[in-house]
């Protein structure tokens, strides 16, 4: 039986590092689409800070602001809501209030993961780790977490006119 628990504990902790890299991954796909939202649909909250020199010669193109400001480019909350995902009305991602709940804090989990995950190889607090807010299921975190994901993504493929910008057998773009 002792054998067993260390053989165990090892597969837990490497299902556990494919299901904290899917996060991160997941993070990064809804980052980019919120971005490439709010670029497309709102292009002048997007701010660049361009250098010259006395020829005015453009020496220098900076990144300020795109629908957020810098400091919160990876705030997936923040993005999502500059993006419009928590719009309620006709069209809307959700029907239920309790989806936008779950989707806000996995937003919340996936920004921690984007952030840290990708640089660090542990987190960057200590402490008994990420608890899910009460109301949320536990699932929502898991492998789960795409039946949240997987509606906004979908959303956010379509172009400003409905239709869909990617064929969804081959993801070749239309």
């Amino acid at each position: 039986m002792s054998n067993e628990a260390p053989d165990a504990d090892a597969k837990f902790e490497s299902a556990y590092g494919y299901v904290a890299s899917a996060q991160m991954l997941y993070g990064l796909a809804l980052e980019t689409a919120f971005k490439a939202s709010i670029l497309a649909n709102s292009p002048e909250t997007v701010e660049i800070q361009i250098t010259t020199d006395g020829r005015g010669e453009v020496t220098a193109a900076e990144l300020k602001q795109l629908g957020v400001p810098m400091s919160k480019g990876h705030d997936l909350v923040a993005l999502a809501t500059k993006a419009g995902a928590f719009y309620r009305g006709a069209g809307a991602i959700y029907s239920a209030d309790s989806d936008y709940a779950a989707l806000q804090a996995i937003l919340g989990h996936l920004t921690d993961m984007v952030v840290w995950m990708g640089r660090y190889p542990i987190p960057r607090r200590s402490g008994q780790g990420f608890q899910p807010p009460e109301g949320v299921p536990s699932v929502a975190f898991g492998h789960r977490m795409i039946d949240w994901i997987d509606p906004v993504l979908d959303f956010f493929l379509q172009s400003p006119d409905g239709e869909a910008m990617l064929e969804p057998d081959t993801g070749a773009t239309l």
